[in-house]
């Protein structure tokens, strides 16, 4: 027996609850000291407008696991990984090489820079966008994400898309 008694299950607090009603959490990145082996460079090329590209890594489809993904995110210079969405699961992160951009928060509110070395943590049920905020270098995050078959994807948010989309312009206006 793992020495947790059937009261201290039942009276857990996060016991016959889904992820939305345990207590909201906030995104942090903590900064760590950046990795330098090897090359973040892929064989096939990242095609715009379809998010990051995946390296195999521990996957149901690789391994057979059932529970959890852990595998390797590259975004080319510049590249987007949208639209806004949210995940039922929580998602960690550590920033191999490159800059990770992460907007996040109810209204969208919330940008942060992630660079080699960085730790990175989503929330569940928190809106988030990510992007490679160099134009020169590619960005590569080792991901650990706990996915089950019921919630496998991720829920995108039309109306906080059309946000993040108006912002982007104006902020492009400004900058011209």
């Amino acid at each position: 027996m793992s020495g947790i008694t059937p009261f201290e299950l039942a009276t857990h607090p996060t016991a016959g609850k889904t992820m939305f009603q345990l207590p909201k959490l906030e995104c942090k990145i903590v900064h760590g000291i950046p990795y330098e082996a090897g090359s973040t460079e892929t064989k096939k090329p990242h095609i715009p407008g379809t998010g990051g590209k995946p390296v195999e890594g521990i996957t149901p489809e690789t391994t057979g696991c059932r529970e959890i993904t852990f595998s390797l995110f590259e975004l080319a210079p510049g590249a987007e990984d949208g639209p806004v969405h949210i995940h039922e699961h929580e998602t960690s992160g550590y920033v191999v090489s490159g800059a990770l951009a992460l907007m996040h928060g109810d209204g969208l509110e919330k940008y942060e820079i992630a660079k080699a070395g960085s730790f990175v943590f989503v929330p569940p049920g928190v809106p988030h966008f990510i992007e490679n905020a160099s134009q020169e270098e590619p960005c590569a995050v080792l991901l650990t994400r706990y996915v089950t078959e019921t919630d496998t994807t991720a829920v995108i948010l039309p109306d906080m898309e059309k946000l993040r989309l108006a912002r982007k312009q104006h902020l492009t206006a400004a900058a011209a």
